[in-house]
């Protein structure tokens, strides 16, 4: 359970920082600014740009990369997919819950149309992964044993002028069977979530952008033998996150952002009978600022091949606020095993975009966002990430 924890802590410290392995979003902070790979959680962006091939690397190493691409059908109409992402609840789920496989090879597609004047979306994702077990290691007999884990989800969206928001849902399941009738799995599994993005203009290079998201999830393990069932109590997440932020353009096509939100998780055990852990984390505040600067344009050769280099930096600061505090029936007593307040560490970033001709290169160094998340007891021996992603527009 400690480790579920971790990760979930994590998860709040970086919220709101990344999404995916975008560099650019990495440096000027990810709700309040948006990009290409926005279209993954609301697909009515798709509409919004042209045809793209993109591949976010992430960190060299840690099995984050993953690849995007989008067409454009008419003026009316855009299709695309994605692929090697991790999406959903089913990956913090095989992490607490031991000897279920990761899913691997996750694939979404979307789609995107005009009705009206709103652009509406469409998406779904799944990603699985199977192992059997052949032979019984110890007598070397065949067996149908197997272990599996995997992830359905669907999203729509819409986007009416400077409004967008998008609403989802997935089905997350894990399930082991040792060939012998014996299974243990989980019951019920269902996440769902949304978003809200918004950019009012306040004059002709200031504007205004209000941003809220909300995720849940609920699940539960049972077991079953040919003569009885045994079922746990319910392990669930929430998390909610609201902000504004206020953008000013510099120059012709930078911009500087300055962004205040305020995220809370709740992470609720109840696994053992008569007993109920919460954890409760928030930021309050979490302070973003991020800076995009282009700084060097030309054109190359006889052919004119257009060539710019764009600028990038930004820093988050958040205080952090943690509770975890443990109730058993039958005792009038609540014990906090966890409560403190502190001052999250600094992140800082600095980064570098490259456009020449349609293919462009986004590079981006940091401080690790994890040095102070599953690291946060025993500390992590670096706190340096890199983070590139390369793409051509056609």
């Amino acid at each position: 359970m400690r480790g579920f924890k971790t990760t979930i802590l994590a998860s709040l410290l970086v919220a709101g920082i990344l999404l995916g392995s975008d560099p650019r979003q990495a440096v000027l902070g990810a709700g309040f600014i948006s990009d290409e790979n926005d279209i993954i959680t609301n697909p009515a962006y798709a509409l919004d740009y042209d045809n793209f091939v993109r591949a976010e690397l992430g960190d060299f190493g840690m099995g984050d990369s993953w690849g995007t691409a989008n067409m454009l059908l008419g003026d009316n109409l855009a299709v695309g997919l994605h692929f090697n992402r991790e999406d959903g609840a089913i990956y913090s789920m095989v992490d607490a819950e031991a000897g279920y496989p990761t899913p691997i090879n996750g694939i979404g597609i979307y789609g995107a149309t005009k009705v009206g004047d709103m652009n509406v979306g469409l998406g779904i994702y799944n990603a699985s992964k199977k192992m059997k077990l052949d032979t019984e290691p110890s007598s070397g007999d065949e067996t149908n044993a197997f272990t599996k884990s995997g992830v359905f989800s669907a999203i729509a969206g819409i986007e009416a002028g400077p409004i967008a928001a998008s609403f989802g849902f997935g089905m997350n399941s894990m399930e082991d069977d040792d060939g012998s009738g014996n299974i243990t799995k989980n019951d019920g599994g269902m996440q769902m979530y949304a978003e809200f993005w918004s950019e009012f203009p306040l004059s002709d290079k200031a504007s205004v952008v209000p941003i809220a998201s909300f995720n849940n999830y609920k699940y539960n393990m049972t077991s079953e033998t040919s003569s009885s069932s045994n079922e746990e109590g319910d392990k669930s997440y929430t998390a909610l996150s609201l902000g504004v932020a206020a953008h000013r353009q510099i120059k012709e096509e930078g911009l500087v952002s300055l962004g205040l939100s305020f995220d809370m998780m709740t992470d609720k055990d109840e696994s053992v009978d008569g007993r109920v852990n919460t954890m409760t984390a928030m930021n309050l505040p979490r302070i973003n600022l991020g800076l995009e600067v282009p700084f060097f344009a030309t054109e190359l050769g006889k052919s004119d091949v257009p060539l710019e280099l764009t600028a990038r930096a930004g820093m988050r600061k958040a205080m952090l606020t943690v509770k975890d505090k443990t109730e058993v029936d039958g005792s009038a007593t609540t014990t906090d095993t966890e409560n403190f307040s502190e001052s999250n560490a600094d992140f800082i970033a600095l980064g570098m975009g490259v456009e020449i001709a349609g293919f462009t290169v986004d590079m981006t160094i940091s401080e690790n966002l994890l040095y102070t998340g599953t690291y946060i007891i025993s500390g992590n021996n670096q706190n340096l990430s890199s983070k590139i992603s390369v793409g051509y527009n056609f």
